[in-house]
């Protein structure tokens, strides 16, 4: 158990490390809220001025551009 704890963590810091901060900040969420964060950046028929204001009001700090560039795939996350 605890080495598996530990490579996961391990996964999890090189993983985090090549994401943007909107991919940063949707792992933090909680399973609930990351499966909800994941449907809705694959939802185009939610703006993302729409989006970026219903983040913001859940804790989230970065820019609408770089949520922006997350939902087109143009970010590090992708990668």
């Amino acid at each position: 158990m605890l080495a598996q704890a530990l490579a996961d963590y391990r996964e999890y810091l090189v993983t985090a490390s090549k994401r943007c901060s909107v991919g940063r900040w949707g792992m933090s969420l909680s399973e609930e809220d990351k499966a909800a964060f994941d449907l809705s950046i694959k939802d185009f028929s939610i703006s993302n001025s729409a989006l970026f204001s219903i983040f913001r009001k859940s804790g989230a700090d970065f820019s609408t551009e770089t949520l922006r560039r997350h939902r087109n795939g143009d970010c590090g996350c992708q990668n």
